[in-house]
C-alpha cells in the first residue's frame, strides 16, 4: 500500500520543530510525509495536508508521537483490509483494559489511518473545532456515512499528550469551547 502521512505542527518554536523531527525520524521509511505548520489551527493544518496527500492510504499523526514499536505500521494498516479507518493505542489513551484485540468503532485522535475514499467522500476535518474534538466529529461523520472504524490494541505509540498545547493553553480553554461545539452539533459527547 502506498502511504501519505500528514503531521500538523502548529508552532515554529525550536521545541516543536525538534518534537516533529523526532516524530518523523522514529517513523522509519514510510512514503510521502507532509508536515504542515502555516495554519492557525490543528484542523486547518490537517486539511492542508490531506489536500496534498497523493497516496491510497492517509495517516494523520500528531507531531508529539514517537514510534517506539517496530511493527506499529503493520498494526495500524492491517485492519484496513476490513475497515475504512484504523487507529492504534497511545501511551496516554484509554483502552488498556479492553480484552479484544480489535475494538470496532474505537475512537481515534492522535494517530489514525484511513482509506482515501473516506476523505474523498466526507472531506476534511471540520475547521470550526480548531484544536480539539475535530477527530471525534470526523469519527461521527465517517460512521454516519457508513464507513467502518476500528482500534487495533496490538499497536502502540508513545504520545506526549497535549505537548503542543500545554504552553499556549494551560487552562484547556480551547478544549472546553470545542467540547461545547461538539455537544451543540451532535447532542452528546462520548
Amino acid at each position: 500500500m502506498s502511504v501519505s502521512v500528514v503531521i500538523p505542527c502548529l508552532w515554529t518554536d525550536q521545541k516543536y520543530i525538534d518534537m516533529t523531527f523526532k516524530c518523523i525520524s522514529s517513523m522509519g521509511d514510510i512514503g510521502q510525509i507532509i508536515v504542515v505548520g502555516d495554519q492557525e489551527s490543528y484542523a486547518k493544518n490537517v486539511n492542508a495536508g490531506l489536500k496534498a496527500a497523493k497516496n491510497d492510504i492517509i495517516i494523520v499523526s500528531n507531531n508529539d508521537i514517537e514510534f517506539v514499536q517496530p511493527d506499529w505500521l503493520d498494526h495500524l494498516l492491517s485492519p484496513l483490509d476490513e475497515y475504512d479507518i484504523s487507529s492504534i493505542r497511545t501511551t496516554d489513551s484509554d483502552g488498556w483494559e479492553v480484552d479484544n484485540v480489535f475494538e470496532p468503532d474505537g475512537k481515534f485522535g492522535s494517530i489514525w489511518a484511513m482509506k482515501r475514499k473516506v476523505y474523498e467522500t466526507i472531506g476534511g476535518l471540520d475547521e470550526s473545532f480548531g484544536n480539539y474534538f475535530e477527530d471525534l466529529d470526523y469519527h461521527k461523520r465517517a460512521t454516519d456515512a457508513g464507513f467502518k472504524v476500528v482500534k487495533n490494541h496490538r499497536g502502540l505509540v508513545q504520545h506526549q499528550g497535549k505537548a503542543t498545547f500545554h504552553d499556549v493553553d494551560p487552562e484547556d480553554t480551547q478544549f472546553h469551547i470545542a467540547r461545547d461545539k461538539f455537544k451543540d452539533k451532535w447532542g452528546r459527547v462520548w
